[in-house]
Formats: structure tokens, sequence, C-alpha cells
């Protein structure tokens, strides 16, 4: 069993969002996202994993599609796969939000790469002098 303190994992930067990881599983995905007033993330859109959003504390404002909403403490949105959305924080406050994402979607790093073409090899650089 995992067990994970959510005060204990906010992370705040004054420079930009952040996000924490909670649990990285074979088929779910959760985030803290952690936002000062004023900082937004950037749009974001999933083909194939739904998102929700659940307010940990303070004040949020998704957007959704076309849509926005407000959202406060203990009140959650659920994004479906391939709509466009962003989280941002409308202040005064600092907003912990804690984000699933189900199935995980695919990371670069997961993508399998194929073996390289042993016919034709990269060009050899020439040894530095």
């Amino acid at each position: 069993m995992d067990i994970v303190s959510i005060p204990q994992s906010r992370r705040f930067s004054r420079d930009r969002p952040s996000r924490v990881s909670v649990f990285d599983r074979p088929r779910l995905v959760c985030e803290l996202i952690c936002l000062e007033p004023g900082q937004q993330e950037s749009r974001r859109r999933h083909p194939a994993s739904d998102e929700m959003y659940l307010v940990i504390e303070g004040k949020a404002r998704l957007q959704v599609g076309t849509q926005t909403s407000d959202l406060e403490a203990d009140e959650a949105v659920l994004v479906p796969p391939g709509v466009e959305h962003s989280v941002s924080n409308p202040g005064p406050g600092r907003l912990v939000v804690l984000a699933f994402l189900a199935p995980k979607p695919a990371r670069a790093s997961e993508i399998p790469i194929p073996a390289a073409d042993l016919r034709h090899p990269p060009p050899r650089r020439p040894a530095p002098r």
C-alpha cells in the first residue's frame, strides 16, 4: 500500500507552476499541481486519457474547451479525452489541485525506439584533436 501526505508533497515556485508526481502506475497517473496567485499552466490535451482535477486548497479557474469555471476546495471537474484545457490561479491565495489521468498517457521515455538499421550505420565523426 502506498501512502502519500498531500500537505507534505506541495511544492511552489515563484517562476512557474509546479507539478509533483504523487502516483505513477501502469494505468494511472496522479500529480499535485501547485500554483502561486496569477500563475497558469499552459493548455494541454490528452488524446486518449480522461483527466480529473480536484481542488484541494484555494480557488481554481479551469478552462475546458470553450467553457470556463471557477472551482473551490473540494470541487472537481472531469475533462474528457481530446479536449484542450488549462488551470489557473486567480488568487488571492495559493492553489493546490490533485490531477488524475487514466489511462496513463504515453510518455516519450516509454515509447519503444526501433533498433538501428545495421545495414546503414550512422556516419562516423572524426576523433577530436
